[in-house]
């Protein structure tokens, strides 16, 4: 009304249900709630800074949603003022990634979307910074079992794709850490395939993401996939250069440190997923392709699995009722593409409704993790365990939820199949670090070794005159039966070191008594190296290198 009590007509109906804020009582807002001229009504979410100046921007809001509003400069003066003003029935939790979020009111919900599961899921207002993951439904959850799930019994990759796919909703739960698996194997032997079966327990093969991304980008799409699973195809096509810090970064579950236009630090990018890979070359190799060496860490946070499965069908064991692989293959990714997006779902709301258990989870999947393990296994082999044996549990939650149609002990059997798997194909469950120092060593002996060590007899009794070693790393003489190399300090750091820890590394080479320490138990002697007239600090490199760990 006007000063004269006289009414004004200011837009169609605008409803003012909520105020919103996040977890540090910030980013305030209101949501609105709108009717369009089709007599639908809209959830309309602004943010408290959209007010200031004109507020023009909150109109175009409203109108892009169907609202009717008068013209004239008093008119949307008064309605912008009603819009701050009027009274609002409730408070609303505002969230800016997917996921499990506990309320201000204790409450726990999961975000997939613009889809909130949990009974206070309409007091949570999801206001992503970023585009979302693309979750969907397709088909049902009875054609997907029909379909996918059965489908992949007696197939160990796929029974335990499909169980990594929901272990990503049990991190939050259990405590575990972000983590990734990789199948490796050679073109057209069905890992694609199994990306689509996991992808399917949240969407259709639009699910299905990318390594070629940027390190920033590859962290926004970690974000979105917040407590789901990010399925990623064709590791090759990532820059060698960005793969290991990528892979650290995904596993740690957090992006880097970045500004804003100002200068100030953004606030950094979180998220707890399971991440599932494949690709022809595995993680080193691809690393190599740059010059970089993968670390014994980066590979346990990816650990890489055979996509073989070692029944001459490729990645498969068996292919039911298909007359050959890719006739199954092809089944399969017809099938991902009709029934879809159901199973994930239903097992975060079987979850919620069982709120009251979750600790037994965290114990079963320490148990099981031990189971695979094994007595003497080293720590990064036990970490990686426990990840397996998440699979594991998830899966048989599934199954004894009626969700995927598995007898007993599937996915336990799966999970334990791959497990063992990559262990055979990481040489073993002892600490691989000692192994790739030495192998590092060895090999940069293998290949420099006449070319840059100068024969210390050739020095001392000015043989070989003409001989010139360029880039000389030191010297080699034969004694006590075998071949000595002193190493120069700083070409074994920058050089036969390089991408390694210098400290750790030469304490792994002592203790395989393949460095000959002084008297003090130091890394470094003291020696009188040919041509050099006084005594240098030097690694000697003893002949027990080449029957070391490194064989």
């Amino acid at each position: 009304m006007d000063d004269e009590g006289e009414g004004h007509w200011l837009s169609s109906p605008i409803q003012a249900v909520a105020d919103s804020r996040d977890a540090d009582s910030s980013r305030w807002g209101r949501v609105y709630v709108v009717r369009d001229r089709d007599d639908r009504e809209h959830s309309v979410a602004i943010a408290a800074g959209a007010f200031a100046g004109d507020g023009t921007e909150v109109l175009r809001v409203l109108l892009d949603h169907g609202a009717r509003i008068a013209p004239g400069r008093k008119s949307r003066e008064r309605l912008l003022v009603y819009l701050q003003v009027a009274p609002a029935a409730r408070r609303m939790d505002t969230v800016d990634t997917g996921g499990w979020h506990t309320l201000t009111t204790g409450e726990t919900v999961f975000v997939l979307g613009d889809r909130k599961l949990g009974t206070a899921s309409d007091r949570v207002l999801f206001r992503p910074e970023t585009r979302q993951a693309v979750f969907a439904t397709g088909g049902t959850l009875e054609g997907w079992q029909t379909n996918v799930a059965a489908k992949c019994v007696g197939n160990s990759r796929l029974v335990f794709a499909v169980s990594v796919a929901l272990a990503a909703s049990l991190l939050y739960t259990t405590g575990d850490e972000s983590g990734g698996f990789h199948a490796v194997g050679p073109s057209s032997c069905g890992k694609t395939t199994m990306l689509y079966v996991a992808g399917s327990a949240w969407g259709s093969h639009a699910f299905l993401r990318r390594w070629r991304a940027t390190a920033n980008a590859i962290d926004a799409m970690a974000a979105q996939h917040c407590d789901t699973l990010l399925v990623l195809d064709e590791l090759a096509q990532v820059d060698p250069k960005e793969a290991g810090g990528i892979a650290y970064s995904l596993a740690n579950g957090q992006g880097k440190a970045r500004a804003n236009r100002t200068g100030d630090a953004k606030p950094v990018v979180t998220w707890r997923l399971l991440f599932l890979s494949a690709g022809e070359i595995g993680l080193a190799l691809h690393m190599a392709e740059s010059g970089k060496k993968a670390r014994a860490g980066q590979q346990a946070r990816l650990a890489e699995i055979p996509a073989d499965a070692g029944a001459g069908l490729g990645l498969f064991d068996t292919l039911h009722d298909a007359t050959n692989a890719a006739t199954f293959a092809n089944q399969l990714k017809e099938a991902t593409n009709r029934d879809y997006g159901h199973i994930g779902p239903a097992f975060v709301e079987r979850l919620l409704a069982a709120r009251d258990s979750w600790s037994g989870l965290a114990e079963a999947v320490k148990a099981y993790g031990l189971q695979f393990a094994g007595e003497g296994a080293d720590g990064q082999v036990q970490r990686v365990a426990r990840r397996f044996a998440l699979a594991a549990v998830a899966g048989e939650l599934a199954t004894k939820w009626n969700l995927t149609g598995w007898p007993k002990g599937t996915a336990l059997a799966a999970a334990q199949t791959c497990f063992s798997a990559w262990v055979a194909a990481r040489g073993g469950k002892g600490n691989l670090e000692p192994k790739q120092v030495l192998a590092q060593v060895r090999a940069f002996l293998e290949q420099h070794g006449e070319a840059r060590f100068t024969p210390w007899d050739g020095v001392s009794n000015h043989i070989d005159s003409e001989r010139v070693t360029h880039r000389r790393s030191g010297f080699w003489r034969e004694q006590d039966g075998g071949r000595w190399h002193y190493v120069l300090p700083e070409t074994m750091r920058q050089e036969v070191l390089a991408g390694l820890d210098t400290r750790e590394a030469t304490r792994a080479l002592l203790a395989a008594s393949v460095l000959h320490p002084d008297s003090d138990g130091n890394a470094t002697r003291s020696e009188r190296l040919p041509g050099f007239g006084k005594s240098t600090r030097c690694y000697v490199v003893k002949p027990s290198l080449w029957d070391g760990p490194g064989e």
